[in-house]
């Protein structure tokens, strides 16, 4: 958040300015001015060089809530609220760690094949416990304030959640003593769809392979289709693919059992691919980001696309 006395100190330069450039800095003045203040978040237009995006509104659209940066005509997924991102990388982190302990013990996964119910159950009930505890409070209430793909993978798994039978646990004097399981895993999807809604680092990763998923070959060998995925991230991957590989190693362990593969199969089949299929946006924003090769483009195809859309809608990114 800038205040007035940080704007003005932003504008002390020595630099000569374009006739854009001063129009552009007295639209953020008038801003300021109006409401005291204005939003701005770094490091949105990219993540090789410094930049600052300044927010001009906040919309609900068709595609939940997006943000109009002045300066841009193409509206950004999300509100990059600092407390959610700062929530979301808690929780995140917390999920990682679990992630670990089940691959540095997974010899000893064999001896709970009898007890996997319970051991599901167990580790649904943790998770909603880490999810309860901060990010749920910051999280969207209503599923059409998401963005397109977290939203559908959200939808996909309140659906699975159908076939879940409604507990309501009692205590000692009869009375619901918890939220039934039931609840429990709508939280967990609920927590996927909010990190892919406020982490830039999984968002595009998780959209692009997932737009890929060919449901015929998923149907005739889950494994190998859900395998293929994680490779065409990987191989698109730029900055973290020990965490890809990571990844991967976690799931293809999970897929060994099959009530694991038989509960992937049914959601991965649930999900409507041309929900999460890329559009011109998406492309645009990550492009902006030399990370990930998204949709296959090098860093120089992305860079020259950017470049082309900037100049032809006149952007101009504060730097």
């Amino acid at each position: 958040m800038v205040n007035r006395n940080d704007w003005l100190n932003t504008l002390k330069s020595d630099i000569e300015k374009t006739s854009k450039q001063q129009w552009f800095e007295e639209k953020i003045s008038r801003h300021i001015k109006e409401k005291g203040f204005i939003i701005k978040v770094d490091g949105v237009f990219g993540d090789t060089f410094p930049n600052f995006g300044y927010v001009e509104e906040y919309l609900e659209t068709d595609k939940g809530i997006q943000i109009k940066f002045y300066g841009c005509s193409i509206f950004y997924n999300g509100d990059l609220k600092r407390e959610t991102i700062d929530s979301v990388a808690t929780t995140k982190r917390a999920m990682m760690v679990i992630a670990a302990i089940i691959l540095k013990f997974r010899f000893f996964l064999v001896f709970y094949l009898l007890f996997y119910k319970k051991l599901v159950r167990d580790f649904i009930f943790k998770f909603a416990e880490i999810y309860e505890a901060d990010l749920r409070q910051k999280a969207y209430k209503s599923l059409s304030d998401f963005s397109p793909v977290p939203r559908e993978i959200i939808r996909a798994g309140m659906e699975l959640t159908k076939e879940i039978p409604l507990e309501y646990p009692l205590n000692e004097y009869g009375e619901v003593s918890e939220i039934d399981y039931r609840m429990k895993v709508e939280y967990l999807f609920w927590c996927l769809g909010t990190i892919i809604q406020n982490d830039t680092a999984y968002y595009w990763r998780v959209q692009d392979p997932l737009s890929n998923l060919n449901k015929g070959a998923l149907k005739r060998n889950p494994k190998k289709e859900i395998a293929r995925l994680f490779d065409l991230a990987i191989e698109r991957e730029n900055q973290i693919k020990d965490k890809i590989h990571f990844l991967k190693k976690f799931f293809m362990l999970l897929l060994w059992f099959p009530p694991a593969k038989r509960l992937a199969l049914k959601y991965l089949l649930e999900l409507d691919i041309d929900k999460i299929q890329p559009n011109e946006d998406d492309l645009y924003w990550a492009s902006r980001r030399d990370g990930y090769n998204f949709m296959g483009l090098s860093v120089a195809q992305r860079s020259s696309n950017i470049e082309a859309i900037d100049k032809e809608k006149g952007h101009l990114i504060l730097r």
